[in-house]
């Protein structure tokens, strides 16, 4: 009889976990929390308008007030509750899940808000050679539409406007496409495949076509900081500097 000396049980690497939490929402919870968030979003609008609008809905919208603040702004920030409550019911509250499966997690140290910042200046950077393009070729129907504003024809005063436009929105857009999109869609399509259907689904989601292109570079980039990061923190901080400079340089230079 050979005697065989046993060896210690060894167990090969664990692979990193590109999930910090349990994300168990998919493909299919996303498609149903936007149509869900639109429908709601939509009909809310429609009954609003019956009801205030009368005859002249235009007039309602950029004219008609509420509390001192503009009814459009009122829309504004109902759209975006409306689909941060989307995203919180076809993840957190569907599947019992701490919110913080929903990118909440503290970014360690400060290399991800260096990154948020270099990814913002080269979104910068991308959008200034985008419009020189554009200008290069003539094609003066590609040319941005700038609709901040339009925004803040309907907006009322500086203080309001920045708080939907400028820190509302961030937040809820980033909950909703990172948080909620891209960590689902990426269970399903992989890292890559799910950064591009979310970015192309953050540009549409922004309506104006003429912005789609600067829009989609931006929402790669958040993407890719929410990615390395696996933080919604870096992303939201970026976001919100990205609308703030924007609505204070259109409002200031008017």
């Amino acid at each position: 009889m050979v005697y065989r000396p046993q060896l210690p049980h060894s167990h090969p690497p664990r692979a990193r976990n590109p999930f910090p939490l349990d994300i168990r929402w998919d493909q299919r919870d996303v498609v149903l929390a936007l149509a869900a968030a639109l429908a709601i979003f939509i009909g809310s609008t429609l009954v609003l308008v019956l009801l205030f609008g009368g005859d002249d809905s235009d007039d309602f919208l950029s004219n008609s007030t509420f509390g001192g603040i503009p009814v459009a702004l009122w829309i504004v920030a109902m759209q975006q509750i409306i689909f941060v409550f989307a995203a919180w019911r076809f993840s957190v509250s569907k599947y019992r899940l701490d919110i913080r499966t929903l990118g909440f997690l503290r970014a360690e140290g400060r290399l991800p808000y260096l990154l948020a910042f270099g990814g913002w200046v080269i979104t910068l950077f991308a959008i200034a050679f985008w419009q020189l393009i554009i200008d290069s070729l003539g094609i003066d129907s590609l040319t941005p539409d700038n609709n901040v504003d339009e925004i803040i024809d309907f907006g009322g005063n500086f203080f309001t406007t920045l708080l939907v436009v400028g820190l509302l929105g961030p937040v809820a857009e980033e909950i909703f496409f990172r948080g909620f999109a891209l960590a689902g869609l990426r269970r399903r399509f992989g890292d890559r495949a799910a950064l591009i259907l979310t970015a192309a689904l953050f540009a549409v989601f922004h309506i104006e076509p003429t912005i789609y292109v600067p829009i989609f570079f931006f929402g790669i980039v958040l993407g890719w900081i929410y990615l390395k990061t696996n933080s919604l923190w870096p992303s939201i901080l970026i976001h919100v500097i990205h609308n703030t400079v924007i609505l204070s340089i259109t409002i200031f230079a008017e």
